[in-house]
């Protein structure tokens, strides 16, 4: 962080006291006034560390991991992110039947298909979220209070269109 906000109380309190003024009491009873102030600053201060590490990471991969890894798992860096392979539909094509999808029940006239329609109704997710087993809490309720603020964070970060699903692995 630069030194902008950088501001040393004490400091400031004394140099702008003028000199036939400055005495040690004069000086500490101006610091004590000027205490709410120094409270306020730094939480300035930790806002301001704060949406600098927002906006230096967003929903990319690379970003996205090292954000959990930082809330989560900071020494190990155990939670990875899979991207889901995304599943199109496979047709099987004759060119003498003119169709298109090419192959047809003859008794009733309807498509075949190589894949189960509803292999391609189910809702997939586009990436995995792979937390080790051991970042699992102990309680059902410290588990949901643990999801729920994994959620959150994954929220805030990935693409609104995005799915994803939070699975634990050994």
């Amino acid at each position: 962080m630069s030194n902008w906000f950088n501001i040393d109380w004490e400091r400031l309190v004394v140099w702008n006291l003028p000199g036939f003024l400055r005495t040690t009491v004069r000086a500490k009873w101006l610091q004590v006034l000027l205490k709410p102030l120094h409270t306020v600053h730094q939480s300035f201060i930790a806002f301001s560390e704060e949406q600098r590490y927002k906006l230096s990471h967003n929903s990319q991969v690379i970003y996205l991991e090292a954000v959990l890894n930082d809330r989560f798992d900071k020494v190990l860096r155990r939670i990875r992110i899979i991207n889901q392979k995304v599943w199109e539909p496979l047709y099987v094509y004759d060119t003498s039947d003119g169709r298109p999808v090419f192959l047809y029940n003859t008794n009733d006239n309807s498509p075949v298909y190589v894949y189960n329609q509803a292999d391609y109704e189910i809702e997939m997710p586009d990436f995995i979220v792979e937390v080790p087993q051991d970042l699992r809490p102990g309680t059902n309720d410290a588990e949901e209070a643990f999801i729920t603020e994994m959620e959150t964070l994954i929220n805030y970060y990935k693409l609104y269109s995005k799915k994803y699903q939070i699975i634990w692995t050994n």
